[in-house]
């Protein structure tokens, strides 16, 4: 078995009714800060709007001048950006 060493305290502090831990509530924070930007990145940059466009209707996208090959390219980097934080933020509690 491996293990991997925490990235934020293991202490805790009390809510009423339950014990939180300090990783936890960071992961949270994380977590909840990374779904706004990128729901304000889907819904007011340029690169977003062209994004929402290609899901919608690629051929079309196309036909105003957007690439959907490089869209779809800067997506897929995306969500594994995604994934690789949640590994980060997540490993030192399932490998524990």
């Amino acid at each position: 078995p491996r293990s991997v060493e925490a990235i934020f305290s293991r202490a805790t502090f009390r809510l009423p009714g339950v014990n939180v831990g300090y990783d936890q509530a960071i992961i949270v924070a994380i977590s909840l800060a990374s779904a706004l930007l990128l729901a304000a990145f889907f819904r007011g940059t340029r690169l977003g709007i062209q994004t929402r466009a290609v899901v919608d209707d690629a051929d079309l996208t196309e036909l105003m001048g957007t690439s959907s090959a490089r869209v779809t390219t800067f997506s897929w980097m995306l969500g594994c950006s995604f994934a690789a934080l949640a590994g980060v933020l997540l490993s030192p509690k399932s490998l524990n």
